[in-house]
C-alpha cells in the first residue's frame, strides 16, 4: 500500500512539451525546469526513447526541498528528415538515498517542427477601455447600485428579473409585517380586560373609548402581541438593511 502511494506522487516539470524548429538553429537547445515542492530532497533520472538524438546537461542529480533545477536539452539531429517525428523524455524521481525505487515519473514530448509556435505578444496600442466599466463582464453577472441606492444585479447588461421578483415579494412581506405591527401595537396600547369593570373610565384614552369592554385583550394576549410586535420590527429592519 505504501509503495502504491509513493508511486502516485506527481512530478512537476515545465514545459510539458519541447519543440525544436527546423528554421531556427538557436532554438535547438531548450530548457526544462524540474521543481521539488515536497518536504524532502529528491533524486531525478532522465530517460529517452531516442537517447542518441539528444544531449542533456545532466542525466541525473538531486533537487533539494522547495528548490528547482534547470536542465538543458539539445537536439543533435534536427533536419527535414526529422520533421514530424515525436520522441519522449521521461523524468523519474526517487527519494534521496534510494536510487532504485521510483516514486513518480513524467513523460515530456519532444518533436521537430517547421516553425516554433509562439504566443503572440499584443502591442500596447491594441488595448482599449471597456465601454461600461461597471459592467465589463458581458457573460457573467455583475452588481451595482441603482438610482434608489439599492444594489441591483445585472446579467448580460440587463437587470436580473429574479431580483425584481424578489423585491416584489419583499414589498408584500413588508406590507404584511406593517399590518401586524399596527394590530399588535393597538393590542398593547388598549387597556387590559377587567371582568369587574362595567363602564369605560374617562382617563383610558381615545382607543379605549371605541373598543367595547368585552373585546379588550387579556394580559396573555397583550404579552403575545408585544412579542410579535418586537419580532416584526426586527424582521422589517433586517429586510430593509439587506436590500
Amino acid at each position: 500500500m505504501q509503495s502504491d502511494e509513493m508511486e502516485s506522487l506527481p512530478v512537476f516539470v515545465n514545459p510539458q512539451t519541447l519543440q525544436f524548429p527546423i528554421d531556427d538553429i538557436t532554438s535547438h537547445k531548450q530548457t526544462l525546469t524540474l521543481y521539488n515542492p515536497y518536504e524532502f530532497n529528491i533524486r531525478f533520472k532522465l530517460l529517452s526513447t531516442a537517447p542518441f538524438k539528444y544531449k542533456l546537461s545532466a542525466t541525473s542529480g538531486m533537487v533539494r526541498s522547495k528548490h528547482y533545477v534547470d536542465l538543458m536539452v539539445r537536439h543533435l539531429t534536427v533536419s527535414a528528415n526529422e520533421f514530424g517525428t515525436v520522441d519522449h523524455l521521461r523524468v523519474e524521481i526517487m527519494r534521496e538515498g534510494d536510487y532504485t525505487t521510483s516514486i513518480g515519473h513524467k513523460d515530456i514530448q519532444l518533436s521537430v517542427v517547421q516553425h516554433l509556435s509562439r504566443n503572440p505578444v499584443p502591442e500596447p496600442t491594441m488595448f482599449r477601455s471597456f465601454t461600461n466599466p461597471n459592467a465589463a463582464q458581458s457573460d457573467s453577472s455583475s452588481s451595482r447600485k441603482g438610482d434608489n441606492g439599492k444594489r441591483v444585479s445585472y446579467i448580460n447588461g440587463q437587470p436580473d428579473a429574479r431580483q425584481r421578483i424578489l423585491q416584489q415579494d419583499n414589498r408584500l412581506l413588508n406590507l404584511f409585517l406593517m399590518f401586524l405591527v399596527a394590530i399588535c401595537g393597538i393590542t398593547v396600547m388598549v387597556p387590559t380586560y377587567d371582568p369587574n369593570l362595567e363602564i369605560v373610565r374617562s382617563n383610558e384614552g381615545f382607543v379605549a373609548q371605541i373598543i367595547p369592554l368585552h373585546q379588550r385583550p387579556t394580559s396573555t394576549q397583550q404579552l403575545l402581541g408585544s412579542f410579535i410586535l418586537g419580532c416584526c420590527i426586527v424582521i422589517l429592519f433586517y429586510q430593509n438593511l439587506r436590500l
